[in-house]
């Protein structure tokens, strides 16, 4: 499974700006026209020239993380922080997700939501790739995405 971060997303977490508390982490899917590599610097999902949302399929919506956030001490001065789903199995669910013209499912895309949910303000924090969920179709019953032990992403920093 591949992972990369996002500069702007990661900066926001780093950064202090984002609130393990109340912010909201959302989840969509991508079709194999993104290529996420060449837009790591993107500061809003507007900004990732390649974005290629799977949006034609009937039934798709993004999906909100229902997120725990887990401050884990491993050791003096350097803590982890994990982002991880208390949904059962770490799974999120497109329901009945039906067919983008037959488009296979090249990965994820999570963002930070800003500005009430508009991708000129939302801003991207990781995307994820080469999963089990990678190059399925979907088909009209529901699209599982499980997350990787022990979440979707962690940070360790110096305190």
């Amino acid at each position: 499974m591949a992972q990369l971060e996002f500069v702007y997303g990661v900066n926001e977490i780093v950064g202090q700006s984002f609130d393990w508390l109340t912010d909201t982490v959302n989840c969509l899917l991508v079709k194999s026209g993104t290529s996420i590599a060449s837009d790591l610097d993107a500061p809003t999902l507007s900004g990732i020239t390649t974005l290629d949302e799977y949006t034609g399929g009937a039934g798709y919506a993004r999906v909100a993380l229902l997120a725990t956030r887990q401050f884990i001490v491993t050791g003096d001065p350097i803590f982890q922080v994990n982002l991880d789903m208390t949904a059962p199995a770490k799974t999120v669910t497109f329901p009945s997700l039906g067919s983008d013209a037959g488009a296979a499912v090249f990965g994820i895309l999570l963002y930070i939501v800003r500005g009430g949910d508009v991708d000129s303000a939302n801003i991207p924090l990781v995307a994820v790739t080469g999963g089990a969920f990678t190059g399925k179709v979907p088909d009209g019953t529901d699209f599982d995405v499980i997350a990787p032990t022990p979440g979707w992403l962690q940070f360790r920093m110096k305190a």
